[in-house]
């Protein structure tokens, strides 16, 4: 049974560590190395609100048969700050190659949380998660009303 310290503090880091990939995500959507500096300021401000919770996750005592939740998260975690720190490095450079070395850990990082799911039962926009309801796949799309364009550009 897990303490409720211990749901605290994996609450709190699921909530900054999801929060840190996202902005991670935008962050490569966004990525023009002419504005990494920027990018950088961004993201590295979410290096020091993943730290506090990823310290107060590891001090907690957790029972032996949760320890493989412990040690995912916390991996996940580590790297999203060495993430986060390579990217900061790389812009601070202007070397394009590092911000794209530093953003290729990120699929990594979304692939480490997938076996948590059926514990935790995560649904992020940023970590991708299969639908597994056959029900869905089979649903009918709906139609989008299709974008009128003015008059003047009108084919």
């Amino acid at each position: 049974m897990l303490s409720p310290a211990c749901a605290d503090a994996t609450g709190a880091l699921l909530s900054a560590l999801l929060g840190a990939l996202e902005r991670a995500e935008w962050v490569q959507r966004q990525l023009f190395p002419p504005q990494a500096g920027r990018l950088a300021q961004q993201l590295t401000p979410h290096a020091e609100r993943l730290s506090g919770p990823l310290a107060a996750f590891e001090a907690q005592a957790w029972p032996d048969d949760l320890r493989f939740l412990r040690e995912r998260l916390a991996q996940v975690a580590r790297q999203a700050l060495e993430l986060i720190e390579a990217f900061g490095a790389a812009a601070e450079t202007g070397e394009p190659i590092g911000l794209y070395r530093a953003l290729r850990r990120f699929g990594p990082l979304q692939e480490a949380l997938y076996p948590l799911y059926p514990v935790l039962g995560l649904r992020a926009r940023n970590v991708r998660w299969p639908e597994t309801g056959a029900a869905d796949r089979r649903a009918p799309r709906r139609q989008r009303p299709r974008a009128r364009l003015p008059v003047g550009l009108a084919p």
